[in-house]
């Protein structure tokens, strides 16, 4: 049977042409089997015209009417903090382009170069044995000795390097050892802080991921702060004010410039999303409900005047949101609020202090003209050398400043 199928094969047209010529005028006669049917008694059904001829009919599946496959997206208008009247929102993670003129106009502030006077006087009040050797191992664990590994951001070719291809590689992200950095280094300031006096650390609260949000207008136009900080530390008591009230006097005569032909709103996004009411972070019962220093996280694409923006702005933030909660709006002048904020990129520091003077910014005129205050610096607290032709685990790390744990052992420390 396979042979013949074979031989078969190789005459396939042959065979073809003959079954066409032999069958092509053979005609199929319609069968009629009614004749047969009825002969047999049987009465012929059509299936088209009965319904249950197939048994049960099948029914549609029910759908039911909340079905996100028959949704339809949800409006702006619907949500619970939507307002007719739109406000500018910034937040931690907004990049201020102008800098620190575009803050002075948002927080009515002038800004100082270096720390104030009582925050250097109080420097070399507390230290930790071998301090500079335990902040070196707390970089080299952020950096180098963590156990995390996920793939890196692909690395830019230099502009001096005509062929070359860097690989994708795993690795430590920004993020996560910024955050190992600061863990490491609040630990070693407690550390220090108990040692000289053990009741200190009774009186201070370590938040992660602390979030709190206010508002306030400018200008008729009305403006939303939200802030998220990867710490708070909070403290039991008001901090103490960082200028007298004979210095905040004497600024009267001082003047803000603008930044014309841009306003102070230029980066900032309308949005009619927004909470009206503020929040603080935490309830009427805290111990501790006091905000002392802020810690925040930027990214290495920011300068560091617009890491010292951002931070004044959620310095400003706070500081508002707890004269408010406090009902310190009107006692300002004789008591001010201040916040410490510290911001990093995991290898440079920057220190802001914040001292509220005014509510409103309105008072820029007459008798009672008078400005908050702000003073900032930054350090690098070690370089990072990253190889040029070569992997990331030939990557260097040099000039260690002990200076920024000593900067900012003095902002922990200060009551």
């Amino acid at each position: 049977m396979r042979l013949t199928q074979t031989l078969l094969a190789f005459r396939r047209g042959f065979w073809f042409k003959n079954i066409w010529k032999n069958k092509r005028k053979t005609t199929v006669k319609e069968m009629d089997y009614r004749p047969a049917m009825k002969f047999l008694g049987v009465e012929p059904i059509d299936p088209l015209e009965n319904e249950n001829f197939f048994g049960v009919k099948k029914t549609k599946v029910w759908i039911p009417p909340d079905d996100p496959r028959f949704m339809f997206p949800s409006r702006s208008e619907d949500h619970v903090d939507w307002h007719q009247t739109s406000a500018y929102t910034c937040n931690d993670q907004v990049k201020l382009w102008e800098g620190l003129p575009q803050v002075q106009i948002l927080t009515n502030c002038l800004i100082e170069r270096g720390l104030p006077p009582d925050v250097l006087t109080n420097l070399d009040q507390f230290s930790l044995p071998g301090q500079d050797h335990l902040i070196q191992r707390t970089i080299l664990q952020a950096h180098l000795w963590d156990t995390t590994r996920e793939k890196l951001p692909k690395r830019k070719k230099p502009d001096d390097i005509s062929i070359w291809n860097y690989k994708t590689e795993l690795g430590i992200p920004e993020s996560r050892a910024a955050e190992l950095l600061y863990q490491g280094i609040t630990q070693r300031c407690f550390q220090a802080l108990s040692i000289t006096d053990p009741y200190i650390v009774n009186h201070l609260r370590l938040i992660r991921e602390h979030q709190m949000n206010t508002n306030f207008v400018l200008e008729k136009n009305p403006i939303y702060l939200a802030c998220k900080s990867l710490y708070l530390l909070t403290s039991d008591k008001p901090l103490s004010r960082f200028a007298s009230k004979e210095q905040v006097l004497a600024t009267r005569d001082r003047t803000i410039d603008n930044i014309w032909p841009m306003t102070a709103f230029v980066d900032l996004e309308k949005s009619h999303i927004y909470k009206t009411d503020g929040c603080l972070g935490y309830t009427s019962d805290y111990s501790c409900p006091h905000s002392h220093t802020l810690l925040l996280v930027h990214s290495k694409d920011w300068t560091m005047d617009q890491r010292h923006a951002n931070a004044l702005v959620m310095s400003y933030a706070h500081c508002l949101e707890s004269a408010k909660y406090h009902n310190a709006t009107e006692s300002l002048m004789n008591e001010p609020v201040c916040v410490q904020t510290i911001h990093t990129d995991g290898e440079s520091f920057g220190y802001t202090c914040f001292q509220l003077n005014a509510m409103a910014n309105s008072v820029t005129e007459g008798a009672s003209k008078r400005y908050n205050l702000a003073w900032i610096d930054d350090d690098l607290l070690f370089n990072k050398v990253l190889p040029r032709r070569s992997m990331l685990r030939d990557t260097k790390y040099r000039q260690y400043n002990p200076n920024v744990f000593r900067k900012i052992l003095g902002l922990f420390s200060r009551s």
